[in-house]
């Protein structure tokens, strides 16, 4: 309870309050929607009917403040439900198609037949049914995953509950790593900062306080309210004790999430869209050709020729085509899986396939998400180059000739830059440890730019658990404001009788406190305008490296200027602007988010196969605009054109009809906004592109549920979880790439399986329609059954059919470029026919032959050829070479094989 204790509220509030003559404007009854950030704390607890601050929310009075304010619980559903995914496996064309076959069955009392055709409607069903809901529960597992509690504060005591038990007026205790369970008004605030970029996209912790902030027409954009905190954001540094005034659908991420979720329905993709008009077109040959039938029996109407035109129809559907893609893309995505990544709709997969533009964020996807020193100033003109991964323990220091540096031994003579690794150990508030897994890595949480920070300090081998052994303890503490932008810690070392000021921040606010600098001797010097010159130099030359920069200064002092502290007292008697003066310059360190090893070799991967990768980031258009460098999606000359490289808010300001003028689209967008990335879509889409987005936060969500292909990080929210289509359970770029290789594979294989399988139609239809002239007892020739056909169809086509499904990938499947033509082509086609005529080539022949020598055909002799046809199209006989020599054509087809061989002079 000693949390509880230490952040207590007090009175009078931290916060200012609304002028009197505004206060009457203000509304006196509760709503989640109210402009919170313009109400003063006192108001606020009345508006959320809380009177006791010291005790919080009664026990009694939960319920119904859930019932009238609103619980926190988001309906966010990682699917349709058991049923509904089963009884969307019945809404395709080939089975309403099998239905009406399953109908005529029924009336005419062929049982055999009936079965056989349900059957295999049901077998389709279930196998679309099995997938599908395998993955909506692997969804539910993730979300289970990722629950979350809250610390409050009740009854007068500290508790931990779920997030979903939050109600409004709850005070809850904000700490360092946790998340926030609501939206939540700021009622005390001890150097808070949250991290918004799941909102936001801003990369950058937002710093709190509790002033009322003035906004007469409620235009204050979401990132600026200071004042408040929202749902699913993360403290990254200091503490603090928030009311809840939004719980559940009122909080800004479940009005994002009812939007998104509250459309249910799913477009088709192109390849259901061409399956459905293949189904649609084979329906209306049905019919003509049942005409046909009809007609060479001159409409006399009698069972066996009603059977014989079922027979037609049944042959000319490919039964077992819906099964093939089930079990193909089935297969997929188990594949995925192991390569971490979690298909939610299986008709996604050919999609993939067809990506031409991948637009991506930059944070977490291309980049760790993990800061990290890239270098170090010291003093004037020395620089070091920090080696490493994040939160890696050991790492060396080279200098400008790339030499390493000892700096245990350098200690000794270069005061300057122990001092520098001494500042940066202790101005912090993270502590890390070492891993108890790993004992070469560290562990702990807390701002990144903080832990990169004290990451070096380890890698420096001059800690701050290591100091704090040494004597040193830490006496106050003036966190980061954002007006100053810096911090300030004081150590005493009781055992030196010595104080130890510590200041770091932005260079432009911590230089201009700074009069003398510290030489390698440790002497100051007077810190002229050459100098300061020379920093600024310095900070230009890190920042167009994409380096984000952080200046550390210091101030040793005695017992002679500052008595001996004792407990809470320093604070008290010692201001900020005390302590932050006639400091001494030590150097600048040079941070940024490194790309994960991966990411270069994965776009320049997709940049071979036809593929354009573009980075829509929140971060500024100069960090952003260096990373994409580093990873090859654009070059120095694309930065200078102006128009491959672009601010977000410039972005949103142009015209739709001015940017269809352009020649491209921008491949880097900094600074971008939700909407900026449904414009990029939209414009992408505008000129018939295949767009795949990533992205994990819910700023993201809109985006990716308009793309083609919506890919959300495993670490991502359960809003951009619900509308994607993939998930990517280790957030890596290169996962991405290999789902786009392995739907290009699908596409492949698709196209030879349907050659295969229409093929084999072809052959039935032409057997069929041959036997019409036959007569036989005043009736067509009846060369085979609907049951045959059904078995062929099914049982004897379907199996090489899934083996052509599993074929691995060829080699150059991200050489080429993708694929636009869709599926149906003429060469497609083409062989299609080939193929057909080849395989019923020696069954006609052989039925010529029986006619010519019979003059009469007998009801038994029909019933032998309808065996013996069906054994020779697909069985033991002279054509089982010729199916052969179709499947290792189909297993080595491309597009334009046997145009070429035909037609070849």
């Amino acid at each position: 309870m000693s949390d509880s204790k230490e952040l207590s509220i007090k009175e009078p509030f931290d916060g200012n309050e609304v002028p009197a003559e505004e206060r009457e404007a203000l509304p006196e009854k509760y709503s989640p929607s109210n402009n919170w950030w313009t109400f003063d704390i006192p108001h606020t607890l009345s508006l959320v009917q809380l009177d006791d601050m010291c005790n919080g929310v009664s026990h009694d009075d939960i319920p119904r403040r859930a019932r009238e304010l609103g619980g926190n619980k988001i309906p966010i559903s990682g699917g349709p439900s058991a049923i509904w995914i089963l009884c969307r496996q019945f809404m395709n064309s080939i089975t309403f198609i099998l239905a009406i076959v399953i109908v005529i069955s029924a009336v005419f009392r062929d049982w055999a037949e009936f079965g056989v055709v349900l059957f295999i409607l049901l077998f389709n069903a279930l196998l679309g049914f099995y997938q599908e809901y395998g993955a909506e529960k692997s969804l539910h597992s993730l979300k289970e995953m990722t629950a979350g509690s809250a610390k409050v504060f009740r009854d007068g005591a500290a508790e931990v509950i779920f997030i979903d038990e939050v109600v409004v007026g709850d005070i809850v205790i904000l700490e360092q790593g946790a998340s926030v369970p609501a939206d939540c008004r700021l009622v005390e605030n001890i150097g808070l900062e949250v991290d918004e970029a799941l909102l936001t996209g801003e990369a950058l912790p937002v710093v709190k306080h509790t002033n009322v902030i003035p906004d007469p027409d409620g235009l204050c954009a979401l990132g600026d309210r200071k004042n408040m905190v929202y749902r699913n954001t993360l403290v990254t540094q200091g503490r603090g004790k928030a009311v809840v005034v939004a719980a559940g659908l009122h909080t800004e991420v479940g009005k994002l999430a009812e939007r998104l979720v509250d459309n249910s329905g799913s477009e088709k993709t192109a390849l259901m869209k061409k399956l459905d008009y293949l189904m649609y077109f084979l329906f209306g040959c049905c019919f003509l050709l049942a005409l046909v039938v009809f007609a060479a029996n001159k409409f006399k109407y009698n069972p066996s020729t009603l059977s014989y035109a079922t027979a037609v129809a049944i042959a000319i559907l490919p039964e077992s085509l819906v099964a093939v893609v089930t079990v193909s893309m089935t297969v997929s995505v188990k594949i995925m899986a192991k390569q971490k990544c979690i298909v939610r709709k299986l008709a996604v997969l050919e999609v993939l396939g067809n990506v031409t533009d991948i637009c991506s964020d930059k944070t977490g996807t291309l980049t760790e998400n993990k800061m990290v020193v890239k270098k170090a100033v010291i003093g004037m003109n020395e620089e070091l180059i920090v080696t490493g991964a994040p939160y890696e323990r050991h790492g060396l220091f080279l200098d400008r000739d790339y030499e390493q540096m000892d700096l245990v031994q350098a200690y000794r003579t270069n005061k300057l830059l122990y001092e520098f690794m001494r500042c940066a150990a202790l101005c912090s508030t993270t502590v890390l440890q070492v891993d108890a897994d790993d004992v070469d890595r560290l562990t702990g949480a807390g701002n990144p730019t903080e832990v990169a920070i004290q990451v070096m300090s380890w890698k420096a081998e001059l800690y701050r658990d290591r100091l704090e052994k040494e004597g040193w303890e830490c006496i106050a503490e003036y966190p980061f404001d954002s007006k100053v932008k810096r911090m300030s810690t004081v150590w005493y070392n009781d055992k030196k009788g010595e104080f130890y000021i510590c200041t770091k921040g932005a260079p432009e606010r911590v230089i201009d406190l700074c009069t003398t600098r510290l030489l390698e001797s440790g002497k100051l010097v007077a810190l002229t305008d050459a100098d300061r010159q020379t920093v600024g130099e310095k900070i230009q030359s890190l920042a167009s490296d994409g380096l984000r920069t952080i200046c550390f200064s210091m101030r040793p002092c005695t017992v002679e200027q500052f008595p001996i502290p004792t407990e809470g007292t320093f604070l008290a008697t010692h201001s900020r602007e005390v302590i932050e003066q006639e400091l001494a310059f030590l150097g600048i360190v040079g941070i940024y988010d490194p790309p994960r090893p991966e990411s270069h070799p994965s776009v320049v991967a997709c940049q071979h196969a036809g593929i354009v990768v573009r980075m829509l980031t929140g971060d500024h258009v100069k960090t952003a605009g260096s990373i994409a460098i580093m990873l090859n999606i654009i070059n120095r000359r694309d930065i200078d054109s102006g128009t491959k490289l672009l601010n977000g808010p410039d972005f949103d300001r142009i015209e739709m009809e001015a940017i269809d003028g352009w020649d491209d689209l921008p491949l880097v967008v900094g600074r971008c906004s939700p909407e900026s990335k449904v414009k990029m879509i939209e414009c992408l889409h505008k000129r018939n592109r295949v767009v795949a987005m990533t992205g994990d936060g819910f700023n993201d969500s809109p985006s990716i549920k308009i793309s083609d292909v919506g890919c959300a990080m495993g670490s991502g929210t359960d809003v951009t979880k619900g509308v994607a289509d993939l998930i990517i359970t280790d957030d890596n770029f290169a996962t991405i790439v290999k789902a786009v290789a392995e739907g290009r594979r699908i596409s492949q294989n698709i196209r030879k399986f349907v050659v295969h399988l229409l093929s084999s139609n072809v052959a039935e239809v032409i057997a069929l329609i041959c036997g019409l002239p036959i007569r036989s007892e005043g009736a067509s020739l009846f060369v085979l059954s609907p049951i045959e056909i059904l078995w062929l169809n099914m049982f004897t086509s379907a199996p090489p059919a899934i083996g052509l499904s599993l074929d691995a990938a060829s080699a150059d499947v991200l050489l080429l470029p993708p694929n636009t033509a869709g599926l149906f082509t003429f060469e497609l086609v083409s062989d299609t026919v080939v193929y057909g005529f080849g395989l019923v080539y020696a069954p006609c022949a052989d039925l010529s032959l029986l006619c010519t020598a019979c003059t009469t055909v007998h009801p038994a002799t029909i019933a032998t050829r309808q065996m013996g046809l069906a054994a020779m199209i697909f069985g033991e006989h002279v054509p089982r070479p010729l199916e052969f020599c179709t499947l290792v054509c189909c297993c080595t087809h491309t597009p334009s094989d046997t145009l070429d061989c035909l037609f070849s002079s």
